[in-house]
């Protein structure tokens, strides 16, 4: 009986553990994402209207473009994020979660 109770515990606490796994679209993620055909940045599940400078300098700007602190500039395909700091995460098939510096 012991076991059995042992093994429920040790369930929950595992169901509980992936639970707390990083996800790559948190609530302060800005990412490219289609809808309706059209590109457009999400955050907190709805799309941004107007230009966003974040904590950092870097700019994500409504139509996918992000311009970084240094002036240089990339455009978000879909599945691409950036993070409150900055820093791209691409949407790759093998991780989901690759962090480049920029």
């Amino acid at each position: 009986m012991k076991t059995i109770f042992f093994i429920i515990a040790a369930g929950i606490l595992s169901l509980n553990a992936i639970d707390d796994l990083p996800n790559k679209f948190e609530q302060n993620n800005y990412c490219a994402e289609m809808r309706d055909g059209i590109l457009t940045i999400v955050h907190d599940g709805s799309t941004i209207n107007s230009d966003v400078t974040l904590s950092n300098g870097t700019t994500v700007k409504v139509d996918g473009s992000v311009i970084m602190k240094d002036g240089s500039k990339i455009t978000l395909s879909e599945g691409d994020c950036v993070d409150t700091d900055g820093i791209l995460m691409k949407d790759t098939p093998k991780d989901k979660t690759i962090k480049e510096p920029y």
